[in-house]
């Protein structure tokens, strides 16, 4: 059975190794190049670390990227503050 994860942004935002450079979800949500950079990180990360049955390494047609605001479009969009905490 092959097994892949669905391992997102979120996951590795808070590991120091995957994340070295602590960016947070406020910069990462406001900073269109960070999110950017953020995701590669992510993906490469995942795709050297967590082992599965799914491409890795770097991948061979480029790196798939996204607008990424998680799970927050809804509340966004009918006009409610986006609170960012610390922790």
């Amino acid at each position: 059975m092959p097994v892949i994860f669905g391992v997102n942004v979120r996951f590795t935002m808070w590991l120091h190794e995957a994340n070295y450079r602590n960016i947070t979800f406020e910069q990462y949500f406001n900073d269109p190049q960070l999110m950017l950079e953020r995701q590669i990180e992510h993906l490469h990360w995942v795709r050297h670390n967590i082992p599965q049955d799914a491409e890795m390494g770097s991948p061979k047609d480029g790196w798939h990227v996204w607008v990424d605001f998680q799970n927050v479009y809804e509340a966004a969009w009918f006009g409610c503050e986006i609170r960012f905490y610390p922790d």
